[in-house]
């Protein structure tokens, strides 16, 4: 599994029904360079019952229609308050080391 999907996985665990609304959608460039983004927001349910909520953008640089370069840019210090309370609930997951490539 790559790093990518395993990242998703974790986020579905520690987010579950996590729901994204988008906002604006553009793109720009010619086939070989295109280059989109998408603003959002999104809402998903916390352990303890209440909903959890963030905003951001995902800048996407595809060539030939293929994913070259997806970068994401959100409220992390919302994500980080919200791991640090499920880590403290006992969700062992939400302050595990990042994944990554190396």
């Amino acid at each position: 599994m790559t790093s990518t999907a395993q990242w998703y996985a974790r986020l579905a665990r520690l987010l579950p029904g996590l729901k994204f609304d988008i906002d604006a959608i553009a793109v720009t460039g010619w086939p070989w360079r295109t280059v989109a983004t998408v603003t959002w927001k999104d809402r998903f349910a916390l352990p303890d019952g209440s909903t959890g909520s963030n905003q951001g953008v995902h800048e996407f640089e595809l060539r030939w229609g293929r994913v070259h370069k997806l970068e994401i840019h959100c409220d992390t210090a919302k994500l980080e308050n919200y791991c640090r309370s499920m880590a403290a609930s006992g969700i062992a997951e939400a302050a595990a080391a990042p994944i990554s490539d190396a």
